[in-house]
């Protein structure tokens, strides 16, 4: 064996070490799991041996998610720092009311997906560097059929690194996002609570909306994100024009009072 051969083992095997010791946390990399500041989680900023002594105040948001979201349903979901650092990276997961796993999340671009005990986290691969003072991650979160507590409660960091390859000078902006799960009814168009006759479904054009109720009732379509389409009170009968709206699956919440019903339609064209 040479003895650059040999040197150059000795070098690589020195690299290795070094990696190793340092916990491979030198500027946002593949972050270790727990420390999205969830109940009973650290973040990196308060983690002992992690990243620490920055003073950025940066922000983040979370984009993607309404208040209100519909049982099994995916969402393309963004968070997005805006801050004066260089580098950033990111670590989320999903919580229902019993500190136990919500959903399902899909990694997307420069992210993966990391399962421990009873949480999953999504968090990034490598180090996103920041352009005109933001950057973003992207992923999917699907909802379940059912929450424990009826809410999910979403637990996020990133850093907010200087990319000066330590641990030093670092730290992180978090955030928190809670969303309530709208239940639906049965798919039959006669609805328990609230009364309402819903057809032709599907359709292309128009929608007949018909009711025996005697109280008015407060409607609300939404699309399958979950954003409100259109919003208003019927008493007997409406009529809607879903002509401009895009093919695809809606949903009709039908309330009167504390009562309220869901309903699916699709459109077709």
């Amino acid at each position: 064996m040479s003895y650059f051969f040999k040197f150059t083992l000795l070098c690589v095997s020195v690299l290795l070490v070094f990696n190793v010791a340092s916990g491979f946390k030198l500027d946002p990399k593949n972050p270790p799991t727990g420390q999205t500041g969830a109940p009973n989680e650290t973040t990196c900023s308060t983690a002992s041996g992690c990243h620490s002594g920055g003073n950025y105040t940066g922000s983040v948001t979370l984009t993607g998610l309404p208040d209100q979201i519909l049982p099994s349903t995916a969402y393309n979901v963004s968070i997005t720092l805006a801050s004066t650092c260089v580098n950033t990276g990111f670590e989320l997961t999903v919580l229902n009311k019993s500190n136990a796993n919500c959903g399902t999340l899909t990694a997307g671009t420069n992210n993966n997906i990391k399962s421990v005990g009873s949480k999953v986290y999504v968090r990034q691969s490598n180090t996103t560097s920041l352009s005109g003072g933001k950057a973003s991650y992207a992923f999917k979160w699907t909802s379940p059929s059912t929450i424990v507590g009826d809410s999910a409660y979403f637990y996020y960091v990133m850093l907010q690194a200087n990319g000066n390859g330590a641990k030093s000078g670092d730290n992180v902006a978090k955030g928190k996002k809670v969303v309530g799960l709208t239940a639906t009814s049965a798919t039959n168009d006669n609805l328990a609570d609230v009364n309402v006759q819903v057809f032709p479904n599907p359709t292309s054009d128009f929608i007949n909306l018909k009711s025996d109720q005697q109280q008015p009732i407060q409607v609300k379509m939404v699309n399958p994100s979950g954003y409100e389409m259109m919003h208003f009170t019927m008493d007997k009968s409406k009529t809607l024009d879903v002509r401009a709206l895009n093919a695809g699956v809606y949903y009709l919440t039908f309330k009167i009072g504390t009562f309220s019903s869901t309903r699916s339609i699709s459109i077709v064209h």
